[in-house]
């Protein structure tokens, strides 16, 4: 009888793991969406200017990233938006500028179905206000069947101002080139955790939430943007979310 249980034991913890981890892979992909927005930028003075924004939405994390090319160069997108509070906040940023700014903020509240309303600033979310924007906004029904591979990772996280030992790390991710998606999980000397998040292959960018789901003690959240360079992996650790305090950096480099 003994036996037997411990058998029935053994087949369910099998079957919620490995079912539950593809439920979560199921569920990462179902949630991708691509957005679309026709936006109109009214300046202060009078002018105004029209755009095309191409986004993708990751409800897992609320993360928003995308690129435009348009009369002022190249540009990638990246922020959140919030189904609660409808909110859209957007930092679009000009990597190959040599004049003038490079970034810009835009914050922005969905009304209704289709129609967004904001305004764009300088230097932050909260900076001074140079122009009001609406734009039409269609979020796509698009589905992705998944065909993951593997990325190893090994690295060292760098502590910001504290007297924690720094951490080295192994991660091994899952990614799909088609959505972006990027999960995993990882146990390491704070417990397990699983990695949601995406890698952007044109702009080689990473951003990655991880989540301790049965730490009782501290943070259960911790919020990784990173990018590639030369075949290395360099990032920043933030507090709360991807624009949140930054308490560390990192670096790693790829494995197979």
């Amino acid at each position: 009888m003994f036996v037997r249980r411990l058998l029935i034991s053994a087949a369910l913890t099998f079957s919620m793991f490995f079912g539950g981890a593809s439920l979560f892979a199921q569920q990462a992909h179902a949630s991708v969406r691509d957005i679309t927005m026709s936006v109109s930028l009214l300046y202060r003075n009078g002018r105004s200017k029209r755009f095309i924004w191409k986004l993708r939405y990751y409800p897992a994390t609320g993360l928003c990233i995308g690129r435009v090319r348009d009369r002022d160069g190249f540009a990638n997108f990246d922020g959140s938006y919030d189904p609660v509070s409808r909110v859209f906040r957007l930092v679009k940023h000009y990597p190959n500028r040599t004049r003038g700014r490079k970034r810009y903020y835009y914050t922005g509240r969905r009304l209704g179905k289709r129609k967004v309303m904001g305004t764009a600033r300088f230097d932050s979310h909260f900076g001074r206000k140079y122009a009001d924007w609406t734009a039409t906004v269609l979020f796509s029904k698009s589905v992705y069947r998944p065909r993951y591979r593997k990325i190893h990772f090994r690295g060292k996280l760098n502590y910001i101002n504290s007297r924690e030992a720094n951490k080295r790390f192994s991660w091994t991710l899952k990614y799909d080139a088609d959505s972006g998606v990027c999960i995993g999980t990882v146990t390491d000397r704070d417990g397990f955790a699983t990695f949601n998040g995406t890698y952007d292959r044109v702009t080689r960018r990473f951003y990655l939430v991880k989540h301790f789901k049965y730490r009782r003690r501290g943070r259960n959240k911790y919020y990784y943007k990173g990018r590639i360079i030369g075949g290395r992996f360099f990032g920043t650790a933030h507090f709360d979310s991807f624009y949140g305090r930054r308490y560390a950096t990192w670096r790693a480099k790829k494995l197979f």
